[in-house]
């Protein structure tokens, strides 16, 4: 129950933001730094890296998501404003994401380097634009 309402805080928080004049560029531009100097996303419980994501026109956050090599994943996975999708190829990984829904998906950080994020869902006219970046380093 409480990381349900820590979750709803964070959400509610980013939708404010978002009507205020849009994310703070730290929270959805790529960084440029290199992949290894990345901070790594979310926490490590009990030796699975979990990690809030969340889908919006036209991006996700974290941006980019940073794991490391042979790390077991869970993504908590929320579209915020209308329905999105998550799509990573090389993990196998392809979710719709229902409005409002928490989807959680499971994978293990196989393959070290950086690998495009895409929404799967038609989204907007921008849906092609929304993207980001998982880093196994």
């Amino acid at each position: 129950m409480i990381n349900r309402v820590r979750s709803l805080a964070i959400h509610s928080s980013i939708i404010f933001l978002f009507i205020l004049g849009g994310f703070p560029s730290s929270i959805y531009s790529v960084e440029n730094r290199p992949y290894t100097e990345q901070v790594l996303s979310g926490e490590l419980k009990n030796g699975i890296r979990e990690i809030e994501v969340g889908a919006y026109k036209y991006g996700f956050y974290p941006n980019p998501i940073v794991v490391k090599y042979g790390e077991k994943v869970k993504l908590l996975m929320t579209a915020m404003d209308v329905p999105h999708g998550i799509h990573v190829p090389e993990f196998k990984v392809n979710q719709p994401l229902p409005k409002g829904v928490t989807k959680t998906i499971d994978f293990t950080a196989s393959q070290k380097g950086q690998f495009m994020v895409h929404c799967s869902v038609y989204c907007g006219p921008n849906h092609g634009k929304q993207k980001t970046r998982l880093i196994v380093r």
